[in-house]
């Protein structure tokens, strides 16, 4: 999944895989597997597969916001490092064998799905979005207390996470999360130089959480003219780590924005972190709208 993503991404960027300077992976969980291997060796092998022979490779575990933690690394780096021209972000999980997470239908279940995305980074002018801002918040005292383990257990409980579990969890860390949320998020617009009643933000993006009570949360902490201005992505479940990055492939294709208009993402994952990031749809963007969707990856 994650080398079919990641080919998928180098081929619409039209960027030679030698030419990749950087690979960032995540993967939500360490016992989960990342593309059939360890998921500590598997990052490597991917960049060899994918013939980006010179990459540093960088393997990033940060629960369901590790692709936004990816994301955020490679941005610095193209930022602070004059000769790396290309990075590619990617995460992939699997679900089976993950009994501590909430999975299935119904009340205080998620919708999950095992998959990969991937994301081509690169500070040349003609890609179809371009990042005016990325923010994150953490509050590490939350930890993974929502499993069902003590703070001071190093370990995912084994156990199922219920409906009164869940609202018992959202209940105690309601107003710590709620305000780094809300700080995230403010501090991203901030940063884009954009007011959250700003015409031009077209849609807002959030976890692929639908039903879980998680998006009402997140919405809740947002400036009231962005609530109006959610889309719910219909496409897959959880993908653990890969939400956010999908959300970019997305919008790169479903059409996407109009050159100028800008989108608003969120990313958050136990830990807890939470990452905001506001993208503007280029001229280049009009160029993928004929494409029809082929997988995860922009």
């Amino acid at each position: 999944m994650a080398r079919e993503a990641s080919t998928q991404a180098v081929r619409a960027a039209r960027v030679k895989a030698s030419e990749i300077g950087l690979v960032a992976a995540a993967v939500g969980f360490g016992n989960a597997e990342f593309e059939g291997d360890d998921w500590r060796v598997a990052p490597f092998r991917l960049a060899q597969d994918l013939g980006a022979d010179r990459a540093c490779v960088l393997g990033i575990q940060q629960m369901s916001n590790g692709g936004a933690a990816a994301l955020e690394y490679s941005v610095a780096k193209l930022l602070t490092e004059s000769r790396l021209q290309h990075a590619l972000v990617v995460s992939a999980d699997a679900f089976a064998g993950i009994e501590s997470f909430p999975m299935g239908n119904g009340p205080g279940r998620v919708s999950v799905a095992d998959g990969a995305a991937a994301a081509l980074l690169t500070n040349t002018p003609e890609t179809p979005l371009r990042i005016r801002s990325l923010t994150t918040c953490g509050i590490p005292g939350l930890e993974l207390m929502p499993l069902g383990e003590s703070a001071a257990s190093p370990t995912l409980s084994t156990r199922e996470f219920s409906l009164t579990e869940e609202i018992r969890y959202f209940k105690k860390i309601g107003p710590d999360a709620l305000g780094a949320l809300s700080q995230a998020v403010n501090n991203a617009l901030e940063d884009a130089d954009v007011e959250a009643d700003d015409p031009a933000i077209e849609r807002v993006l959030l976890p692929r959480l639908t039903g879980s009570g998680v998006v009402e949360f997140t919405l809740s902490a947002m400036p009231a003219p962005l609530r109006t201005r959610y889309r719910p992505s219909p496409n897959t479940g959880h993908l653990g780590p890969g939400d956010l990055l999908a959300e970019l492939a997305d919008l790169c294709r479903y059409p996407p924005p109009a050159p100028g208009l800008l989108s608003v993402l969120v990313s958050g994952g136990f830990g807890f972190s939470v990452t905001c990031v506001v993208v503007e749809a280029t001229a280049h963007a009009e160029t993928t709208r004929a494409q029809p969707p082929k997988g995860l990856s922009t």
